[in-house]
């Protein structure tokens, strides 16, 4: 009879076990899909501030370009005028 109590708590014991470790797996699934949409937004976010300072800095690298085209013309005039 020993051993047939011993068998049943047993089973009993790797039955909750079995529960648990379904409720731990439901868990980390929930777990890891929160996880994976905050990085999606997050990465949505770095995104749009990736673009927003490669446009920032396209408009800063034409301003350069510009000052220094027309820097480069005056000084081109003024020597083209004091030698003819």
């Amino acid at each position: 009879m020993r051993v047939n109590e011993i068998s049943t708590e047993v089973q009993a014991n790797l039955q909750t076990l079995h529960q648990t470790e379904q409720a731990f797996a439901s868990a980390v699934e929930r777990h890891q899909v929160a996880l994976t949409q905050q990085l999606a937004n997050q990465n949505g976010a770095l995104v749009t501030q990736i673009a927003i300072g490669q446009a920032k800095l396209k408009r800063l690298g034409v301003t350069v370009s510009v000052f220094f085209a027309s820097m480069l013309g005056y000084v081109g005039f003024d020597l083209w005028s004091k030698f003819h």
